[in-house]
């Protein structure tokens, strides 16, 4: 057939293009099965296709390259915005603290007001766990006279401890715990020590033996340096105590124990020649309460008999628990043992046992039972 006997094609975009085929002279490359007769306003058309196909690659790559490039953009804006809302963020932070920085005296009050409550109620907490630990130690003056505890049990006996002390069983309370009043430490120093002790009335009230941490001032024995008459007979237990006395039955009214104690009345020769059954409230504490055995008081010697019978024979389980307690304010202080015709025995402040002259003034650090 002749070329000039076929009949145009009619060729749609795409479609009539072969296969792999992007240019006019790949397809003049291409065997002759392969490729169709075309006339030459075919071939024409064929250029035409093909041009139309290289410039919608290139329209499409160009898209493509576009597309990201707008993808990038938009993540751009996107992380933009984000830093922007971080930054608002940070500003309102910023005009927050300034606002506490502001805060009003009062606001600043109820705020300390509210830290103190908090530490109330961490310290509540703490006792709290405290009573729970110790609450498997049995009932009784042994069992509590063996435990060393020191923890506040308040600003003023209750009822319930007091009731708990004349019952025996001192449940809540142990060696070294303490109460607070006026100011004051009061500490337990020991647990019906003198149970079951002396001539008429015996003490059979259960009672807590307290030593406070701190003297009550200082006070001298006698006005002269002298040991005649032994403690019954000095200042100090006619007069000196008085002060003592009177703040300690304040802070426990009506349940400061009197009880009957054996204590020294004469002196000779700066050896203790008497002693007798004494009636006692807040009384100075003894060489033996303190250190547990005697250190300095005078002795008996082959042809002088020492009167040293006392009832204060072994050292307070406070001091037993704590030795540093003796000196808990490191104030020295006196003690009611004859050393000789002019010394009493006392503790120093530095830790030492030692003596003094009667008529220096130290410390008054008495004991004394509440029931």
């Amino acid at each position: 057939m002749a070329i000039g006997d076929k009949k145009p094609v009619v060729m749609e975009f795409d479609k009539a293009v072969p296969e792999g085929v992007a240019t006019l002279d790949e397809f003049g490359k291409l065997e002759t099965d392969q490729r169709p007769d075309y006339t030459i306003s075919q071939v024409t058309d064929l250029q035409a296709e093909l041009d139309k196909k290289a410039v919608k690659s290139e329209v499409n790559e160009h898209f493509t390259t576009l597309d990201g490039t707008t993808q990038t953009a938009t993540d751009n804006i996107e992380s933009l915005q984000s830093d922007m809302e971080q930054a608002q963020t940070d500003i309102s932070d910023l005009e927050t603290d300034v606002s506490r920085l502001k805060t009003s005296k009062a606001d600043q009050t109820a705020l300390t007001s509210g830290l103190a409550t908090k530490a109330d109620q961490t310290a509540l907490t703490t006792v709290e766990n405290n009573v729970k630990s110790f609450a498997y130690i049995p009932d009784g003056a042994g069992p509590h006279n063996a435990v060393y505890r020191g923890i506040s049990l308040g600003k003023t006996v209750t009822a319930d401890q007091y009731a708990a002390i004349s019952a025996g069983t001192f449940k809540g309370m142990f060696i070294g715990d303490y109460w607070t009043i006026n100011s004051r430490v009061y500490r337990i120093a020991a647990f019906d020590y003198y149970y079951n002790v002396g001539d008429n009335p015996v003490t059979t009230q259960h009672h807590v033996v307290i030593v406070p941490d701190a003297s009550f001032g200082n006070v001298a024995m006698n006005s002269t340096n002298t040991t005649n008459g032994g403690y019954v007979g000095s200042e100090m237990f006619k007069t000196g105590l008085e002060t003592a006395k009177t703040e300690i039955k304040a802070a426990f009214p009506n349940h400061v124990l009197s009880h009957r104690k054996f204590l020294v009345n004469a002196v000779t020769n700066g050896t203790v020649s008497g002693a007798a059954w004494t009636t006692v409230d807040v009384d100075l504490m003894t060489e033996q309460n303190v250190y547990g055995s005697s250190i300095l008081e005078s002795r008996s010697t082959p042809t002088v008999f020492q009167w040293t019978h006392t009832v204060d024979k072994s050292q307070f389980p406070l001091f037993a628990h704590r030795p540093d307690m003796i000196i808990a304010s490191r104030v020295t202080y006196w003690l009611q043992n004859v050393c000789s015709s002019v010394l009493f025995a006392l503790v120093h402040g530095s830790g030492f046992a030692t003596c003094s002259g009667a008529s220096l003034a130290f410390g008054v650090r008495p004991a004394f039972c509440i029931s």
